[in-house]
């Protein structure tokens, strides 16, 4: 039986408010290199966590557990692109919560802000109302972008096993000046992340078009490679 859009968006939503703190760098402050009153013959344990302060955030671990909630290669792509969009590598969208211990406060949970998971699940929800993979594309890349590209709608779309050599970049200007870390985040993805399309293109004049995932794309090695292609 057809899985519920109700238990696919309960699964979302459970990993979007787990503690992600393994997923994060951080770096902190110890109150008790400044001052601790504690007897002076016992070991110190009023320190407390002071200036908190996120270094990096491993976005694709959170994509990646998102994406495992869904089984559909299109909504799965979607999936990602939406996550990867949400801006969660910014500390802003990030709340910490310390953990009491025996010798002070210890680094306790890094769970993203409710403001921000709700706004992520208005989009999962949009894309899961989708009736079709063709639906789910264009929701993605109205999403990202604001609009679809003259004769989008026009066309189907399937998962085509492409070699790299033969994709087309429309806009080579733009693909050589990639960001570099933008790029190396889609090196030596985990499963099922690594296995998903490593981009959307379309047919025009015979010839196969990348217009979404140059990143993707950028890192992907050379050989054979799933696109979602619309023709």
């Amino acid at each position: 039986m057809r899985e519920t859009q109700k238990a696919r968006r309960e699964r979302v939503l459970a990993v979007l408010q787990k503690d992600w703190k393994y997923s994060i760098k951080y770096n902190y402050h110890d109150s008790s290199l400044d001052r601790c009153y504690c007897d002076e013959n016992d070991y110190c344990r009023c320190g407390t966590i002071e200036d908190m302060n996120i270094l990096e955030v491993n976005v694709s671990d959170i994509a990646n557990e998102v994406v495992e909630c869904i089984d559909d290669d299109f909504l799965e792509y979607c999936l990602d692109r939406i996550i990867r969009l949400a801006g969660l590598h910014d500390p802003c969208h990030w709340e910490h919560t310390p953990s009491p211990g025996y010798y002070g406060e210890e680094v306790g949970t890094f769970k993203i802000r409710e403001g921000k998971v709700s706004d992520i699940m208005t989009h999962v929800e949009n894309l899961l109302k989708t009736k079709s993979d063709k639906g789910a594309i264009e929701f993605i890349l109205n999403h990202e972008y604001g609009y679809l590209l003259t004769g989008i709608k026009d066309l189907r779309w399937s998962i085509v096993g492409v070699r790299k050599k033969d994709v087309v970049v429309g806009r080579q200007d733009h693909y050589v000046r990639l960001e570099r870390g933008a790029i190396e985040q889609y090196r030596d993805l985990p499963s099922p992340l690594k296995h998903l399309p490593r981009g959307i293109c379309v047919m025009l004049n015979e010839r196969i078009c990348l217009i979404d995932g140059y990143h993707r794309f950028a890192a992907s090695s050379n050989g054979v490679h799933d696109m979602i292609v619309g023709q």
